[in-house]
């Protein structure tokens, strides 16, 4: 007869032979057979038909960041199992740099479990991009053209424009440099600077 477990590949067999003579004595003997289960369930990559598991990834861009990978998990028979997914986010020195840690855990009918670590580190280190600064040009005394309409991307959330005009003087009144400065500023320090420059002479 059987004895069972909590794991359904776990269990004791009992075999018993039992010897009587006429006389009606008895002689019973034993054998116990343990099967224990010590096979740990894994995990497999199937997207794509890849053959490893995510690695740890530094340096993505935080417009980039690559989306957890599916995992799916067998026990020792090539039973499925259901994967448990965990993300964490650990904010870093800005918005859009951080730290994602990434889990996978699977537990067979035994309890054997199998998990798979990836740490994820997101940066920002692309600047913004100036679109619209017009390109430098001389003008006649009193035809300074008006400031042009200016814009600022990022790849990432988070930009701040700023603009700036400086005058350069020249040798007299209408001989001079107007210099327009644009600067745009991402959440995360990232800098970038367009400038137009405008001279004015008279003719």
């Amino acid at each position: 007869y059987t004895i069972p477990t909590n794991c359904p590949y776990a269990y004791t067999l009992i075999f018993r032979w039992t010897a009587t003579d006429r006389c009606g004595n008895s002689k019973v003997h034993e054998q116990w057979v343990n099967y224990t289960w010590n096979l740990a369930p894994h995990l497999v990559n199937e997207a794509d038909y890849a053959t490893e598991l995510p690695r740890d990834i530094y340096g993505a861009q935080c417009n980039d960041v690559p989306i957890p990978e599916v995992l799916s998990a067998y026990d020792g028979c090539g039973n499925k199992l259901e994967v448990e997914f965990i993300e964490v986010r650990k904010e870093g020195s800005c918005i859009n740099e951080y730290i994602l840690k990434r889990l996978w855990t699977a537990t067979d009918a035994c309890g054997l479990t199998v998990s798979h670590h990836q740490t994820v580190h997101v940066v920002d280190r692309i600047p913004p991009v100036i679109k619209g600064v017009p390109a430098d040009v001389t003008v006649e005394c009193g035809y300074l053209p008006a400031r042009a309409d200016v814009c600022s991307l990022d790849n990432c959330e988070g930009v701040t424009l700023t603009f700036e005009e400086k005058l350069v003087p020249g040798k007299h009144g209408c001989d001079y440099k107007v210099l327009r400065t644009w600067t745009a500023v991402d959440d995360c320090g990232n800098v970038a600077k367009s400038i137009q420059t405008i001279r004015v002479i008279e003719t």
